[in-house]
């Protein structure tokens, strides 16, 4: 056996050098794999709470939707009573309110006339905030995430004219710590499958590294 058939190490290195090099190679390979699924786990607990945000949003915009689309009819209707464009619009707001589909997802609410109009259904741990009239308010404008006593929540609000005149505030909101506690469900199992996967993935690994390193005694 000679060094060039590769059964002996190369010239200078020591058999203590081989054993050494038989073990730190497999082992940062191992580092690596497990980096990489780290990696990998987190992008995609990332992903699952854009996927969440970007759903909600959605949900949002359909309601703020519906309720233009929805509230002009109404309001073409209760307007041929030919009352003031108030008592009009207050009207169309209780009526949209009370047709409105029960939803876990949004609570929907109404200010005119310094007053607070609101389904009343809606998210659960939103329920205490809406008796009390505490439900947070957000200027009109973009989708936003607030604060508030039970948690983050997502707001879109949009004015409400009529007659050429902002009569109203309308506003919509979906709680976010259920979307939370869901992705971080989803993090712990995808965190377990990356340990098995480490597991397998870094015997076999290790395995198949160091037989291939065995003409090197």
């Amino acid at each position: 056996r000679d060094r060039e058939g590769g059964r002996l190490p190369p010239a200078g290195v020591t058999p203590e050098t081989v054993r050494s090099l038989r073990v730190r190679v497999p082992l940062t390979a191992m580092a690596l794999l497990a980096a990489s699924l780290a990696v990998a786990t987190v992008l995609s607990y990332k992903l699952l709470l854009v996927a969440g945000y970007g759903h909600l949003d959605n949900v949002l915009q359909h309601e703020r939707q519906r309720f233009d689309q929805t509230i002009t009819t109404i309001i073409q209707r209760v307007d041929a009573r030919e009352r003031s464009s108030n008592d009009t619009l207050r009207d169309a707001v209780r009526e949209y309110l009370r047709q409105s589909p029960p939803t876990e997802e949004y609570l929907t609410v109404v200010r005119l006339d310094n007053r607070v109009y609101s389904a009343e259904h809606g998210p659960t741990e939103l329920q205490p905030m809406r008796t009390a009239g505490e439900i947070p308010f957000t200027a009109p404008g973009r989708l936003r995430t607030i604060d508030s006593p039970v948690g983050p929540l997502r707001s879109l609000s949009a004015s409400v004219s009529l007659g050429g005149s902002e009569l109203a505030t309308f506003q919509v909101l979906g709680p976010l710590e259920n979307l939370h506690e869901q992705t971080v469900r989803s993090l712990r199992w995808l965190a377990l499958a990356a340990l098995i996967s480490l597991a397998l993935g870094g015997a076999i690994l290790f395995t198949a590294l160091r037989h291939s390193l065995l003409p090197l005694r």
